[in-house]
């Protein structure tokens, strides 16, 4: 309930800071909610026709482990886009990304070799274990954006990114996904 109140405090004051040349954007990942339970926030700037830079601020509404097998609780992910010439902040672009993320990795206890079990690690069961982590992650992707007149704004995108710690807990790599809508303020 605290995540979703700062998130909440967060919204209102980027709201109310807005600009009104439509610069500013905020988009709800409809794909993470639904297939991994996630809340993933987006707020974007533009600063011309093809550059802007935005963060993402994910975190879990879950307690189970997804279909890459990591049960990730938060992760705060700036990035910057070019967008192809067309619209202004719309149609096909490319982003570079940084994201600081945690969570917990789902290892089969067989396979665990040296590594050592800490307090924080999470037993799930008498075959696996969850190995808590966080870590960096620097990755590429792109997408499709599409903005209308009145403000909707609906984007797909994927990327992929490498953690960077090369720790034996950590997954090596950070999935990003995304089918998104929102509005342009």
């Amino acid at each position: 309930m605290k995540k979703i109140i700062i998130l909440f405090v967060l919204i209102v004051s980027i709201a109310t800071h807005a600009q009104s040349d439509k610069t500013n954007e905020i988009r709800l990942n409809a794909f993470a909610m639904i297939a991994a339970r996630t809340m993933d926030i987006s707020y974007e700037h533009y600063f011309n026709e093809e550059s802007a830079v935005g963060a993402s601020f994910a975190f879990s509404l879950a307690d189970k482990y997804n279909l890459f097998a990591i049960k990730q609780e938060y992760a705060v992910t700036p990035y910057y886009r070019y967008y192809f010439p067309s619209y202004a902040g719309s149609g096909m672009f490319l982003e570079a990304f940084l994201s600081a993320n945690g969570g917990f990795n789902k290892e089969k206890i067989a396979d665990l070799g040296e590594i050592e079990l800490s307090d924080d690690d999470e037993e799930i069961d008498e075959e696996y274990v969850g190995l808590k982590y966080s870590d960096f992650a620097f990755g590429v992707g792109g997408g499709y954006k599409y903005a209308s007149d009145g403000g909707f704004v609906g984007e797909l995108f994927a990327g992929v990114g490498r953690n960077l710690s090369g720790d034996e807990k950590v997954p090596t790599v950070f999935p990003r996904l995304g089918v998104s809508f929102g509005f342009r303020f």
